[in-house]
């Protein structure tokens, strides 16, 4: 009697634990980005259910993935066939996008100038003082330029110094602050 109830007990165990591991290994994949598999509905009961609702949320889940990759190639190209140069940057001044209109301004390549500081794209005194108005800035979050347009003066590869109808926008991502100049 004992060996039979513990026969059953392990098949009752088999048959609830097997599902239960491979939603638990299913969730994990798709947590670590490792994984969007759907996982096989093997039964009507409660563990089933919890099968379809997985199955559910990973297909919304892919859904709004899909959707956030057409947003950000739409965004891209945008950006990429704008008239105006568009250059983002970090709170330290780092350059971290320079589009297509902006190469053909300022004569650099998108390489020669990731990473680097903008002041990179001024005439002194402008490139020696940049990076005091944005420690200002993040100091006291007093604006001078951000959210208005004025016209300041930019430097070429080439070291040819034009004028820039300038307009600086700032976006907060967290803790994160990221400028951007157009």
């Amino acid at each position: 009697m004992i060996v039979v109830a513990v026969m059953i007990a392990r098949s009752f165990s088999i048959r609830i634990a097997s599902p239960i591991s491979e939603l638990t290994e299913a969730a994990m994949a798709l947590a670590a980005g490792k994984s969007n598999q759907a996982i096989p509905v093997k039964s009507n009961d409660e563990l089933g259910k919890l099968s379809i609702a997985f199955n559910l949320m990973l297909n919304a889940l892919t859904s709004r993935e899909k959707d956030l990759v057409d947003v950000m190639i739409l965004t891209q190209s945008i950006v990429d066939t704008a008239a105006d140069g568009i250059i983002t940057i970090d709170e330290e001044g780092r350059i971290e996008s320079f589009n297509k209109a902006a190469r053909e301004i300022f004569g650099y390549s998108e390489g020669e100038v990731l990473g680097r500081n903008v002041s990179m794209l001024m005439p002194s005194p402008y490139q020696d003082e940049h990076d005091g108005y944005l420690e200002r800035y993040r100091r006291t979050s007093e604006k001078h330029i951000i959210g208005t347009r004025r016209e300041v003066i930019g430097q070429r590869k080439d070291g040819t110094i034009f004028p820039v109808d300038l307009s600086v926008s700032e976006v907060q991502m967290g803790a994160r602050r990221v400028f951007t100049g157009i």
